[in-house]
């Protein structure tokens, strides 16, 4: 399925961080991009930290929140060259799966 970079435009909120952690988990059949799930994260996260202080189920939002657009940049970091930057775009990586599952049983626990 190509894919096309899209602002997911979902409330902040921890349904909507569970929905997106479901359609990442899903992999190439998700109908967002992982860069843009995380894009989304990225922005929950400094919406969360705009709350402090937060209470536990904050944190633990927070937390996943931010947890998933620094593993995207060790992902990235770890995964490919410079070179293969340049021939793909960001919208074509997949994370994971495991990472997804992790992040959705630490929300169920």
């Amino acid at each position: 399925m190509p894919w096309k970079q899209v602002t997911i435009e979902r409330p902040f909120e921890p349904e909507s961080l569970l929905e997106l952690l479901q359609e990442g988990a899903r992999g190439s059949l998700s109908r967002y991009t992982h860069f843009d799930i995380v894009d989304w994260s990225r922005r929950y996260a400094e919406d969360l930290q705009q709350q402090a202080p937060l209470d536990e189920e904050g944190l633990l939002l927070w937390r996943i929140a931010d947890d998933m657009a620094l593993r995207w940049e060790l992902h990235m970091a770890s995964t490919y060259t410079i070179d293969d930057m340049k021939r793909f775009s960001q919208v074509d990586i997949l994370l994971p799966k495991h990472y997804f599952l992790t992040w959705l049983a630490e929300l169920d626990a």
